[in-house]
């Protein structure tokens, strides 16, 4: 009888979110700790440290959207590009090629997310 070892592999875990042109002129790299195999419950704790303004929150914010794959309120975001990687090598990026129009990639795949305006109001999106 042959003893078989089943490996269980953990999910992808995020491994680096890097930014450029944030108000224009910010660019960030937060690298996330790599998770702990045999930790019991333990979870891996980064915690984001900067004076009032240098993007915290708005990281924040980009990285919850960027996981529910939510770009509308990348329009409202002054940046120039941002890129979510994950350990197991994926990586998930936004360009933003104007204020109403944001290029996304997901490894080689790409999509254009445009919104066209009148007056303030966003009449049309397109994807």
């Amino acid at each position: 009888m042959t003893n078989l070892h089943k490996t269980k592999s953990l999910p992808p875990t995020l491994q680096e979110f890097k930014i450029t042109g944030l108000f224009g002129e910010l660019a960030h790299t937060i690298s996330f700790p790599p998770p702990v195999v045999n930790q019991a419950s333990e979870p891996d704790i980064l915690i984001l440290v900067g004076r009032n303004g240098i993007g915290k929150t708005t990281i924040l914010n980009m990285l919850s959207n960027l996981l529910v794959l939510n770009f509308a309120p990348f329009l409202h975001i002054p940046f120039t590009f941002c890129q979510l990687t994950f350990s197991n090598g994926d990586f998930l990026s936004v360009k933003s090629e104007s204020q109403s129009s944001k290029l996304i990639t997901f490894n080689d795949w790409q999509a254009r997310f445009n919104v066209e305006s009148t007056s303030s109001e966003f009449d049309k999106i397109e994807m």
